[in-house]
């Protein structure tokens, strides 16, 4: 994978709350919800920048203790488990990134390589929430056709 590969969240299907060191992404059509911690949670604040993989590594070192061509290969690795999980996709190069977003200032520490916990514990209760029965509008306005229907 080249370090030029910019990713994306994978629509609004998956959404995610960033907690001091630590993001939790959900995965709304397969009921899945992940955790990344430290750098993994970093890197998942420049994926919705649309940094570059080289671009989240080199913004990464003043924060981490870790050279840059070290950061990158893990960086895509960590890509490729997000991308494969089905929460971000490849990015296209119009409208380019957006701002850089403020990293919390702790102090550089060691770079532990970002790595996704997958958990389905909550997997029947995520598939059965009433947001899936929305359009495009959200919620609260209800889908009027029938899914399920045979017509």
């Amino acid at each position: 994978m080249p370090f030029s590969a910019r990713y994306r969240p994978a629509g609004s299907r998956v959404i995610h709350e960033t907690f001091d060191d630590e993001v939790v992404i959900v995965n709304l059509d397969s009921g899945r919800y992940y955790s990344a911690q430290q750098a993994g949670a970093d890197v998942w604040q420049l994926i919705v920048a649309g940094r570059s993989v080289g671009e989240m590594a080199t913004h990464l070192v003043p924060y981490y203790d870790a050279t840059p061509e070290v950061m990158a290969e893990a960086i895509a690795r960590f890509c490729e488990q997000l991308s494969g999980e089905t929460l971000v996709t490849l990015a296209d190069e119009s409208g380019g990134p957006g701002p850089l977003p403020t990293l919390a200032d702790r102090g550089r520490r060691a770079f532990v390589e970002p790595r996704l916990q997958v958990f389905t514990d909550m997997q029947d209760l995520l598939l059965l929430d009433p947001i899936h029965e929305v359009g495009p509008e959200g919620w609260p306005v209800a889908r009027t056709d029938d899914p399920g229907s045979a017509s």
